[in-house]
């Protein structure tokens, strides 16, 4: 249901002085209003679960860079050991 409210009579001053529009106000019913809760929180529900979704792969990609720095010291390690031991 809406309801607008509007002034009684019209003022042709008010034209040039830039009144706002007149208000109007919304009246939901319980039901609409259930409709309206329910989709705000699955929305906060599906934001919630991409910013677990986001840490979770950001945590993986930085453990993995860690991994390939470890693993590229260890062969670079190696290949220094390889190459002294073939002089």
């Amino acid at each position: 249901m809406i309801l607008q409210i509007t002034s009684l009579g019209h003022n042709h001053n008010q034209d040039k002085l830039n009144f706002p529009p007149p208000l109007i106000f919304y009246f939901y019913s319980q039901d609409e209003l259930n409709k309206l809760k329910s989709a705000q929180n699955e929305t906060v529900a599906e934001k919630e679960n991409k910013n677990f979704e986001a840490m979770k792969f950001k945590d993986l990609y930085e453990s993995e860079q860690k991994l390939r720095e470890k693993l590229a010291k260890r062969l670079e390690k190696a290949n220094d050991k390889a190459n002294k031991a073939q002089m």
